[in-house]
Parts: C-alpha cells; structure tokens; sequence
C-alpha cells in the first residue's frame, strides 16, 4: 500500500513539473511572466518576460516607483488610498543567459566613481502589465550618506521624470532569482 501511494505521489509531482515546463514554453503573448520580485523603500523591482505579438521574446526588470498622495499631502481616506506608480521596463534581453549577463553589468556599476551615467534600453509600461514603445532609462551611480552605493535611474513618466533607487542588495536578490529560475528550467 505505502508503494502504491509513494507512486502515485511521485507521478502526480511529475506531471505538475512537466504542466509547469509547458506552460513556461507557451508564454501568452502580451503579459508578463513573473520570474522574481522584490521591494525596497517605495520601490518596487520584477524580472519577467513578455512575448510581443510578433513572437519576440524578451527578458525585462520592472522599475516601478509607487507614489502614494495621501501621504505626502496627510489626506485620510476611508477604506483606501490615493497612489500612482511610475512603470518603465529595462530590457535585459533575448535570453535568460544575455539578461543575467546585464544584470552582472548593472551590477558592475557598484564599483564606478559616483555621478557615473550611463543610458539604458527600456520600453514604457501601458499598464494592465503590457509593454509600450522604445525608450531609454539614466542610470546615475549614487554615493549614500552612510556608505556604498545605489543606482538611481531617471525616466519619464508621463509628463513628468520619476526616479527609483535601487541598492546592491536588492539587485543580487533579483539576480539570484533569476538563476534559480535558469536552473529549474535547464532541462527544457
């Protein structure tokens, strides 16, 4: 009886990996597939990849900046709130292999003499998790008040330019994320 039902526990894993492995093959087109997510301060970082109705297959990190009003002008909302998130995506390439290689490379900036700039790819976010038209993205290395380094990077946002910070930490937690995420789905 125990070997009958370690069977069929081992069987129903297997056919959840291979419906996983599937699926992962099949990305929808136009929505995002989340790889790794992470939060620092008021902002909000994500790996994934979105299909184009093209067919083109991209690896992106979210830079997202949430902006809450009530906050800032002390407003009370019952049951709610006033935000707004600035969105725009980085685009870190075809591959799971070219995007860990970007992320290296923005991991790199770390070491650069602060005010270090550099310009980088990126698509605007539509909302409703599509992606919109080409643009670039600053990326200014920032000395922080009590030691190390962020990056800032500067985008426009509408009308007006946002900016997120993102801290070395935050940056080797999406990085590790997206190596767990190569790792599970080497053998597709």
């Amino acid at each position: 009886m125990k070997k009958v039902l370690l069977w069929t526990l081992t069987a129903i894993t297997a056919l959840t990996c291979n419906t996983f492995t599937a699926s992962a093959k099949d990305i929808p087109t136009g929505m995002r597939m989340e790889i790794v997510e992470a939060e620092q301060d008021d902002n909000e970082f994500a790996i994934f990849t979105y299909k184009d109705e093209d067919g083109t297959m991209g690896y992106y990190m979210s830079l997202a900046w949430d902006f809450n009003i009530s906050e800032v002008f002390d407003v009370q909302i019952l049951g709610g709130s006033l935000s707004h998130i600035d969105e725009v995506c980085l685009y870190l390439g075809g591959t799971a292999d070219e995007a860990l290689e970007s992320l290296n490379s923005l991991m790199s900036l770390y070491d650069k003499d602060a005010n270090t700039t550099v310009e980088l790819p990126a698509r605007l976010s539509t909302g409703a998790d599509r992606l919109g038209d080409n643009t670039t993205v600053q990326c200014i290395v920032k000395k922080k008040f009590l030691g190390g380094k962020s990056l800032q990077f500067h985008f426009i946002s509408g009308k007006h330019t946002a900016e997120t910070n993102l801290g070395k930490s935050t940056l080797k937690f999406l990085r590790k994320g997206l190596e767990l995420d190569m790792k599970r789905n080497k053998n597709k």
